[in-house]
């Protein structure tokens, strides 16, 4: 009885390793595909030159524990040279990259001279897609991370996905 029901649990336990095995396999594959789906939404939006990110662990925390995290997505646009104090690097980003929540009317208002309608209506569509997969991509955190790694920038622009260090102190 004894070696019934440990060779039942092996066979239990062994299922379950396949189980998570294949969810680590999909969850990849999903990331992959969330990947190509933002290289062609550059692609296919020529006035967004590229979408970044920082994803990390903190070193310290107020006393909470340090949990990785992807960080909110960064933007960056071909739209000719930076108009206004929106454009100065006054958040501490490079030239040209934008916070998700500094893009707004008053962006696309102060570029109207370089856009019209049309492309300001294009460019705000494209940028709320980027964000609904970048919603799927937080939902993700430790496949990015075995992804991509920890303290890392991740830059995905038409021409493809790029990663370098990043310092976050």
């Amino acid at each position: 009885m004894a070696k019934t029901v440990d060779k039942d649990l092996k066979e239990r336990l062994a299922k379950i390793d396949d189980i998570r095995n294949e969810l680590k396999k999909a969850e990849k594959s999903a990331t992959k595909d969330i990947m190509n789906l933002l290289k062609d939404l550059m692609v296919g939006n020529p006035l967004i030159a590229g979408v970044r990110w920082n994803q990390y662990t903190p070193h310290f925390n107020d006393g909470e524990e340090c949990v990785f995290s992807v960080q909110d997505p960064e933007f960056k646009f071909n739209l000719g040279a930076p108009v206004g104090e929106d454009d100065n690097n006054e958040n501490g980003h490079d030239e040209g990259w934008y916070d998700e929540w500094q893009i707004n009317d008053k962006f696309f208002e102060k570029r109207s001279d370089v856009l019209n309608y049309k492309q300001v209506e294009e460019c705000k569509k494209a940028v709320k897609s980027i964000q609904a997969v970048f919603n799927k991509i937080r939902e993700m955190e430790d496949t990015m991370k075995s992804m991509f790694g920890d303290h890392i920038q991740v830059t995905v622009t038409a021409d493809g996905v790029e990663t370098e260090e990043y310092d976050h102190d």
